[in-house]
């Protein structure tokens, strides 16, 4: 569902459409269905597993709570890496400086991911 998801952010992200474009809004809806299948199939396997749902729902409320929490910090993190790290922005409509803020935020990540 991420690479169909990234596939729309750059169809809604050329030139052409200026930021409107319907078949982008397609595939971001079809891959946000896609998830939430995903993420349905992966709790009823943890709950066949654990076979006890008291347990699967102490833990899975706070990994879900850990989860939303970086994901809702995630975009004041990466700006304030782009800032501080090339003095670069996302909220520029520069090429460069957007690629220069990308780059700062996604290869700390990305390193550490192949380490691990």
């Amino acid at each position: 569902p991420m690479l169909l998801r990234s596939l729309g952010l750059e169809e809604a992200s050329t030139f052409t459409s200026l930021g409107r474009s319907q078949s982008a809004m397609l595939i971001s809806m079809f891959s946000l269905f896609l998830e939430g299948v995903r993420s349905s199939a992966i709790w009823t396997a943890k709950i066949k597993i654990l076979s006890s749902n008291w347990r699967l729902l102490s833990y899975g409320s706070i990994l879900m709570t850990i989860t939303h929490l970086c994901s809702a910090a995630s975009p004041w993190v990466c700006e304030i890496m782009a800032r501080s790290w090339v003095g670069a922005s996302f909220v520029s409509r520069n090429q460069k400086e957007l690629a220069d803020a990308a780059v700062v935020c996604l290869v700390p990540f990305c390193i550490a991911q192949a380490a691990l």
